[in-house]
Parts: C-alpha cells; sequence; structure tokens
C-alpha cells in the first residue's frame, strides 16, 4: 500500500511539472520534474507487478528525459545572461544560477539505491535493473 502513495506523489508533483512546463517556468518544472522521479523511484522499488513497473520505468525514463531538456534550456539561459553582463554573478538575482539544490537531487536520482543511473553530466542513459 505505500506503493500507491509514492506513485500518486509522483503523479501529482509530475502534473505541476507539467503545467509549470507549458507555463515555460523551467526552473520550477525542473524541481517538480526531480522531485516525481524520486517519487517514481521509490514506486518502482516496492512495485511487485511486473506490467506495473516496466509502466513505472517507461514514465521515468520519459519524465527524466524532460528535466534533461530543461535543464540544458536552463544552463542555456544561465550561459546567455552571464555571457550579456560583466561579472555575471552581480546581475543575478537572489537564487538564480545556483543550481547546486537541483544538482544535489538529480545526483540522488543517479544513484538511488544503487542500482538506478538516470541522470549525470554525459550519463543519458537507464539502466533497465531499475
Amino acid at each position: 500500500m505505500a506503493n500507491v502513495n509514492f506513485l500518486d506523489k509522483a503523479i501529482a508533483h509530475v502534473k505541476q511539472a507539467a503545467d509549470e512546463d507549458t507555463n515555460e517556468n523551467y526552473r520550477e518544472a525542473f524541481r517538480l520534474y526531480s522531485l516525481s522521479l524520486e517519487y517514481f523511484l521509490a514506486a518502482l522499488k516496492y512495485e511487485r507487478n511486473e506490467k506495473r513497473k516496466a509502466t513505472i520505468r517507461a514514465k521515468t525514463v520519459e519524465y527524466m528525459e524532460r528535466a534533461e531538456q530543461i535543464k540544458r534550456i536552463l544552463d542555456e539561459q544561465e550561459e546567455n545572461r552571464t555571457e550579456g553582463t560583466a561579472g555575471g554573478a552581480a546581475s543575478r538575482k537572489k537564487g538564480e544560477g545556483d543550481d547546486e539544490d537541483s544538482k544535489k537531487s538529480l545526483t540522488t536520482i543517479a544513484t538511488y539505491n544503487g542500482k538506478c543511473q538516470f541522470l549525470g553530466q554525459s550519463n543519458r542513459s537507464c539502466q533497465t535493473s531499475c
């Protein structure tokens, strides 16, 4: 029954992420996709039904890929912002350009349970042993 809670939370977060993505609020969409991935991975861990596991795994990969795309968009925006200003950091608003929390979140996803490697600097593959 705990799996249902993980899956419900994952779905709720991914719906919010999709809304933010549609509104082009990429920083928040990225955060929510990352959070949803953590819940999807937890749901995978406890799911016993192989058919449901395959579905959850496929959705996890889909949302992970979108999170990676958004991360590239954010990186490009940050690069453009710092190229256009002298010193770069001086023109940033509080919290902008500070992706440490996002990186930690994705690193957590990448090493969750020691089995999955979803995201990384150059890693774009999902091991099927999740």
